[in-house]
């Protein structure tokens, strides 16, 4: 089978402020985004851990060099929409 890692792509970006406390610092100050490789339509995007935001990188980039579509969707509890 093949791996997600051809459909999706994982990346960390900076939040991206917004809503009512923009004054207020950002929980983390990055977020993991997960993007579908063929249009760019964003499928995850949470808060990365603040203390080390690589890990969770790390552990979904492993995840999508390791499982195939439908068994990363079900980890990561994606909607079944896509």
């Amino acid at each position: 089978m093949e791996p997600a890692s051809k459909t999706f792509e994982a990346e960390l970006v900076e939040h991206r402020p917004g809503g009512v406390l923009r004054l207020a610092p950002p929980i983390a100050p990055f977020e993991l985004v997960v993007r579908r490789r063929a249009d760019g339509s964003e499928l995850i995007r949470t808060p990365a851990e603040l203390d080390a935001p690589e890990l969770l990188l790390d552990t979904v980039r492993r995840d999508l060099d390791e499982m195939t579509v439908d068994e990363f969707i079900a980890e990561w509890k994606m909607p079944d929409s896509l």
